[in-house]
């Protein structure tokens, strides 16, 4: 019966830790794949920025010039791209490996110190992009994403990181109070139920401490009011006998 009702006790709090647990992890998966979708739309922006340089320059140069070329490519990789330029007859123009070695070899230095083009693999695949001048196409922008962004990498393990510590904690937080809070709250039922037996087997002189909730501790005191009417009746009785 005791331990019944102890679990009776224990298996709401535990259902509310569990849905606190779930909740938060709940949360954790909506912040990064709210951000996840930010850095996806920033990078679809840049490339964006990226095609209507492009077609810019084709405009004001009324063809593909090598030099803008290279600048838009180089451009494009600081930004985190390696692209590909194709003509219309699907030609490629210009790349990104081609325009860093055109660049001038102390520039050339700085701009992979500066993007770690060779030293970063890329792992997406090249997507074509469209390029159209006055409502016809140019050419084609084949691009990838080579450097997904350290700081976003570190923000998003971070994060994890830091949320699951959390969560494991809240956890374990949450186990111990929904047990201290289970055997607080059937600890005074215990010990009415143990006076209850003792006093079933002649022990008229049990008391129970009166602590616990306010319906807990009347129902402590009318108990302890019961057992001192036993025990005068009691005194009564054994008078009456000896006095018979």
């Amino acid at each position: 019966m005791f331990k019944s009702l102890w679990i009776k006790f224990l298996i709401p709090l535990l259902m509310i830790s569990v849905i606190g647990f779930s909740a938060a992890l709940f949360l954790k998966e909506s912040m990064i794949k709210d951000f996840r979708e930010y850095i996806g739309g920033e990078i679809e922006d840049r490339i964006y920025w990226i095609i209507a340089d492009l077609e810019g320059s084709h405009e004001r140069y009324s063809r593909w010039h090598e030099d803008a070329m290279v600048e838009d490519a180089i451009w494009a990789l600081m930004l985190g791209f390696e692209i590909k330029i194709r003509d219309m007859n699907g030609m490629v123009v210009m790349d990104t490996e081609r325009a860093v070695n055109i660049l001038p070899p102390l520039m050339k230095r700085r701009v992979m110190a500066i993007s770690d083009f060779k030293r970063v693999e890329g792992t997406e695949r090249f997507l074509p992009y469209p390029l159209f001048l006055s409502g016809g196409e140019i050419g084609i922008l084949e691009a990838r994403f080579i450097r997904p962004g350290g700081e976003s990498i570190f923000f998003i393990e971070r994060s994890n990181r830091f949320l699951i510590i959390y969560l494991l904690a809240l956890g374990v937080l949450a186990i111990f109070l929904s047990l201290f809070f289970s055997r607080r709250l059937t600890n005074p039922i215990r010990e009415l139920a143990s006076a209850v037996e003792a006093i079933g087997e002649g022990d008229i002189n049990r008391k129970v401490g009166i602590s616990g909730s306010k319906e807990i501790s009347n129902l402590s005191a009318a108990f302890n009011r019961m057992a001192q009417a036993l025990r005068m009746q009691e005194s009564l009785r054994k008078k009456l006998i000896s006095n018979l």
